[in-house]
């Protein structure tokens, strides 16, 4: 068995999503602007062979039967909307599409599984910390953008 090679993240950055998003929602709130460019673009320094990968996270909860909706869609075009700050002109940042990678878990990597056992305040508590929006900086990653043009 070949061994995994090391992580190549560099940083992480974790945004709450209760403070960027309305329940359910994917657009941003006008302060989760501003959160993002305090946050995370007056942090970052990205050298050619660095990529960020943004990544959405939804709780367990379902979206009911019928909506046509589901946390999996909804953590990705979080994790959209969040990169669009970093690499849209009229926000100031500029970082290059290509070298913005963005990705959508869903309820599948929480920080906290929630439990049957536990407690509705205990739940309550986990699905909050577990609905985020995670910038990874990495290096020395296949998806690096050493070699991007962005169009």
């Amino acid at each position: 068995m070949t061994p995994l090679p090391p992580d190549p993240t560099l940083e992480i950055i974790r945004l709450p999503g209760d403070a960027l998003f309305d329940k359910n929602k994917a657009e941003l709130r006008p302060a989760a602007i501003r959160m993002i460019m305090d946050s995370v673009a007056a942090s970052l320094q990205m050298r050619p062979d660095e990529i960020l990968i943004v990544e959405g996270h939804t709780d367990d909860l379902p979206f009911a039967p019928g909506l046509g909706r589901d946390n999996w869609i909804l953590s990705g075009q979080r994790a959209a909307a969040a990169a669009k700050i970093l690499t849209d002109p009229q926000y100031g940042i500029g970082l290059p599409e290509c070298q913005v990678a963005i990705m959508g878990f869903g309820p599948s990597r929480p920080v906290e599984p929630v439990r049957p056992s536990d407690s509705f305040v205990e739940k309550q508590r986990k699905r909050a910390r577990n609905r985020r929006i995670e910038f990874r900086k990495l290096r020395g990653s296949a998806l690096t953008a050493e070699n991007c043009i962005d169009g």
